[in-house]
């Protein structure tokens, strides 16, 4: 059995914590990702965790993610 590597963790994925994505799954990661101005590409039959998946494409987490990215370290 191969492993699956989560595509936003790169951790593996168990059966039941994860799911494989298919074109509509992949185009809300990789939207997210576009958002975030981050390197995640996301394929059909790439396997998430959901929790992963959840959180990176949560459209208040991104925003606080990216002004934390964009705020001056003091």
């Amino acid at each position: 059995m191969d492993i699956m590597i989560c595509c936003i963790c790169h951790h593996a994925v168990e059966d039941n914590q994860g799911s494989k994505l298919t074109v509509k799954g992949c185009s809300g990661i990789n939207d997210a990702s576009l958002k975030r101005q981050d390197n995640v590409q996301a394929v059909p039959g790439n396997f998430v965790h959901i929790a992963c998946r959840k959180t990176y494409t949560n459209a208040n987490v991104i925003v606080r993610d990216t002004k934390e990215n964009l705020s001056p370290n003091t």
